[in-house]
């Protein structure tokens, strides 16, 4: 298995951390918001609702993309956007593998969100399971 960062968004609805952020970004690099759209591929329109707080769950490719049209590191981007870091491990299979990396872009944010839950759940779980089946061995 390989080990990855998965980031899951802490709260729902609009984003003005992630707002305050780019904009501060995009000024401090002496872009325009048609600029940093050249820039990134990703519309003026999509950035200036990102900028007013209106993007509430950016998938992990648009984050990435616009990191890059800013200069920075995609975390900076993260922690301004509220999400936490969690450890998950991928699966070595290939078909689970690109089924896990291809739900950020190809479903929905809710349902990419939904997906994510139900797998940190499940993991969840299954440690807990580990740890009890530990703690019970050694009593």
């Amino acid at each position: 298995m390989c080990s990855t960062v998965v980031y899951m968004k802490t709260k729902r609805g609009t984003n003005p951390g992630l707002a305050e952020k780019v904009r501060e970004l995009r000024e401090a690099l002496g872009f325009t918001q048609g600029q940093l759209a050249l820039k990134t591929g990703l519309s003026v329109s999509y950035i200036s609702k990102m900028e007013t707080g209106q993007v509430g769950r950016p998938s992990a490719k648009t984050m990435l993309t616009l990191a890059k049209g800013l200069r920075v590191d995609e975390n900076v981007l993260y922690q301004a956007a509220g999400y936490s870091r969690e450890e998950q491990r991928l699966p070595k299979d290939p078909l689970l593998r690109t089924a896990f990396m291809r739900a950020e872009e190809e479903l929905d944010p809710e349902d990419a969100a939904t997906i994510r839950e139900i797998i940190n759940d499940f993991v969840a779980r299954k440690r807990r399971e580990r740890a009890a089946r530990r703690n019970h061995g050694t009593k």
